[in-house]
Parts: structure tokens; C-alpha cells; sequence
């Protein structure tokens, strides 16, 4: 069994910034977790403004300027992952730790109303259990992307390799789920148009291939996906993130492995703020080749508790397949949107991160700890709805992270799963821990 000893010495370092960072801290203004608003995922700040840097208003305030200026772009993310009892793609030997360093460079143009951007990406892969020779895995190309926008008339374009993100990611985040966190880019083209009132409309064009056709080193001949992907997107969305949203996309598998498939997913969001809370639901309505209907929905309440806390409660709900009628698809959510841990016990189900058949419960409670440090405590109870509702378990999770000092930010997690009567686990045992600790560096 994999021992959960291994990132002591992380954790160390984690609680002492921690204890400097209170004894340090001056009173401040409320949270503003607007970074994580944007998707539950354990992405850092750096992270996600780099990958919404194309969203439609970031863009217009990154070309109006109108001095053309050249920047470099260069980030590094270290990270070791131990998962101790958690089903995977060989449930007898359930025991996983790896340590991944990811690193991407490339050089950044803005003015005049243009913004182009080109970056490349590696991250070394050692499996530690079992011991498997270090991979110096590929070079790639990870954001080539040219963009134009006219501030004052709303309009925007980009075409190329871009990241993409809708606010909370059940529809809309990771373009390619089998390349893990590496990367999450589109090949896409957008055409947009903002309002005076912080209105968008939208339409996109994506095609993804199974296997990146670009690899410029150490060509490993990866599926990204399940399939070639081809989609067409018209979007809505309020200044609030309020949406509505129709997705046409088709999947044709090169090898033959997987049926073609095509879906249309009707997708509507709304967002409703008080002074201390916010209330929010989502709804995904999805008509796929088989007959019937497939539905994921989520909703939300996180309300304020004093000027450091909030509390959020909530549900989740992804329709499996019974009988002719599908399991739900998402069109680009498979990601650790609702647990790192569980995202491996669905590979059995139909792969990693795909969420189907599968609801939940989550209490969670969000604490800024000094200046830059957030706590992140929560319990979810999971089920099965296509299998009498049966209890795929009860998970816990704890997290704190955060920023460390200009361009370094860290965070440690530990989830941890009550096995429920679902799962039968082969070796009898009921309980599963993840642990993954982190360190992020971005040049600023």
C-alpha cells in the first residue's frame, strides 16, 4: 500500500507560510474569489487568468492599447499526486504516486487591436508506484492563437489554439479529458459581440483532433479524446454569467474503436446576487444519436458568513444510460470538477472524469486565512441514480492554498472517500485517500 508520508515535508512548508502569513496579515477587505468562481477545480490564480485570457473582456482590455509591446510568458508547476486504495484502470493494484513538472514558455504581442500569442509545453511524468521509468514526455504546442477586437464596437475575433472556459466548467473547460492536466486547449474559431451592458454573443467552431497532429518532440502518438471532435457553439451570456447556450458537436473515431456519435445540448444558466449571498442553477438538456433525453444540472447557494467565511451547499445531477435512453456526455466538463479522487473510480464507467450516472450533495465552507491563504473544507455524498440511487460513497476534502510571494503560489489537498454500496473495491477496502501537494511559479 502507498503510504501518505511522502509530502510531509511540503505540508511543513505550507503551514509555515501559513503561520507567517497570519501573524503578518492586516484586516482587509472581503474575500474576492472571483479566480475560483470561474470552476471549482484546484487550478491556481495563475492558472486560470491565463487560461480566460481570451474570454471576450479580458480580451478587448488586452488590445486597446495602442503601443505594440512583445512579452514572454514562462510558468512552471511542480506537483506530486498519491492516490492510496482509489480504483483505476487496474482495480488489483489500486495504489498510485507520481510526480509530473510542467513547463511552458512562449512570447505574447498586444496592441493596435491584435493579440497573438504562441507557447510551448512539456511536463516530465515519474511513476513512482509502481516504479516506472521517467518519461520526458513531448513538446508541444499549447497556444497558438491570433486575436482582434474593436473596443469601442464590441467586436472580437480569435482563431487557433486557445483555451476555454465557462464560469463553474459543467459544460466548458477541457478540451481534450485524456491528456490529464497538461494542457486544455481548442483548435477554434470565435466571433463575438459585447454590449455596452456587459452582454456577449458568441459563435464558435472547434475541431479537435484524437491525436494532436502538431507534436513538435517526442512524438508519443497520445489520445487526447475519445474521437475527433467537431462542434458548432452559439452562446448568450449576461455580465452576471447568466446563459443560455446551443451545442451541435460529432465524434468520429479515426480508429474505429468507438461509434460515431452526434448531440445537441441545450444548455441555461442563471445567476442571481444579493448583498451576501448568491444563488445559482445550471441546466443541460441533451438529445444525442440513440433515442431519449440525457439532463446534468447543478445548483448553488454560497452566502457570506462575516467579511473571511463563506458557506456553499448545493447539488449535482448527470443522467446515466437506462434502457435506449443515453448516459449524459458532457460536451467538454470531464475534469475534476467535483473530486480529484472520484474522477479515477469512473474510469471503470466509461474513462476518467466521465461524469455520468452519478449525483451529489456538497456542504462546503471557504475561509481566507490571512492575506493569500484560503481553506477549503467539505463533505459530498454521492450516489447512482440509474442504480436505485445507490451510495457511491460519502467523500471529504481538504485544501489550502494559495499565493506565497510574487509568482509563487502553492496548495496541498487531501481528499479522502467512504466507499458506498456502488463499488465493490477488490481488495475489500472501504475507505480511499488522495493527497497531492503543489507549487506554481509564473514570471511576471
Amino acid at each position: 500500500m502507498t503510504r501518505l508520508r511522502t509530502p510531509v515535508l511540503p505540508a511543513l512548508l505550507l503551514l509555515c507560510l501559513l503561520l507567517f502569513d497570519r501573524a503578518t496579515a492586516q484586516p482587509v477587505a472581503p474575500p474576492d474569489d472571483s479566480w475560483r468562481d470561474a470552476t471549482r477545480s484546484t487550478l491556481g490564480a495563475e492558472e486560470l487568468a491565463r487560461s480566460a485570457a481570451l474570454l471576450s473582456r479580458v480580451l478587448m482590455m488586452n488590445v486597446r492599447q495602442d503601443t505594440p509591446t512583445f512579452a514572454p510568458t514562462f510558468d512552471l508547476r511542480l506537483r506530486q499526486e498519491i492516490l492510496d486504495g482509489v480504483l483505476y484502470f487496474d482495480p488489483a493494484n489500486a495504489d498510485r504516486n507520481w510526480i509530473r513538472l510542467r513547463s511552458r514558455a512562449g512570447l505574447r504581442y498586444t496592441g493596435r487591436g491584435h493579440l497573438f500569442e504562441a507557447r510551448l509545453c512539456n511536463e516530465f511524468r515519474k511513476i513512482i508506484e509502481p516504479d516506472v521509468e521517467l518519461d520526458l514526455d513531448e513538446l508541444i504546442l499549447d497556444r497558438l492563437v491570433w486575436a482582434w477586437a474593436d473596443p469601442m464596437d464590441g467586436v472580437y475575433f480569435s482563431v487557433g489554439r486557445q483555451d476555454m472556459i465557462w464560469p463553474d466548467g459543467l459544460i466548458m473547460l477541457e478540451g481534450h479529458p485524456l491528456d490529464g492536466s497538461r494542457s486544455m486547449y481548442h483548435d477554434a474559431l470565435r466571433l463575438g459581440l459585447g454590449s455596452r451592458r456587459g452582454e456577449l454573443f458568441e459563435l464558435v467552431a472547434i475541431h479537435n483532433s484524437k491525436v494532436d497532429p502538431f507534436v513538435l518532440a517526442g512524438d508519443e502518438i497520445r489520445s487526447l479524446a475519445d474521437a475527433d471532435e467537431s462542434a458548432f457553439i452559439l452562446r448568450y451570456e449576461t455580465e452576471r454569467h447568466s446563459r443560455l447556450a446551443l451545442i451541435w458537436k460529432h465524434e468520429d473515431d479515426p480508429e474505429h474503436i468507438l461509434p460515431d456519435r452526434s448531440s445537441v445540448t441545450l444548455n441555461l444558466r442563471h445567476v442571481d446576487e444579493g448583498e451576501r449571498s448568491t444563488l445559482l442553477w445550471e441546466l443541460a438538456l441533451q438529445r444525442q444519436t440513440d433515442p431519449g433525453l440525457a439532463v446534468a444540472a447543478q445548483a448553488e447557494l454560497r452566502g457570506a458568513v462575516g467579511p473571511r467565511l463563506e458557506l456553499r451547499v448545493g447539488g449535482f445531477l448527470y443522467s446515466g444510460a437506462n434502457g435506449s435512453r443515453p448516459a449524459f456526455r458532457s460536451p467538454w466538463g470531464r475534469w475534476p470538477k467535483w473530486s480529484e479522487l472520484y474522477i479515477y473510480s469512473l474510469v471503470p464507467e466509461g474513462g476518467p472524469a466521465a461524469w455520468s450516472n452519478i449525483g451529489g450533495v456538497p456542504l462546503e465552507a471557504r475561509l481566507r486565512l490571512g492575506k493569500a491563504m484560503r481553506l477549503r473544507m467539505g463533505a459530498t455524498a454521492l450516489f447512482a441514480p440509474e442504480n436505485d440511487w445507490a451510495s457511491r460513497g460519502t467523500l471529504a476534502r481538504f485544501e489550502l492554498g494559495g499565493k506565497l510571494t510574487a509568482g509563487l503560489s502553492a496548495h496541498l489537498l487531501w481528499e479522502g472517500l467512504e466507499v458506498g454500496s456502488h463499488l465493490s473495491p477488490p481488495d475489500g477496502e472501504r475507505f480511499h485517500h488522495f493527497l497531492r501537494w503543489q507549487v506554481n511559479y509564473s514570471m511576471k
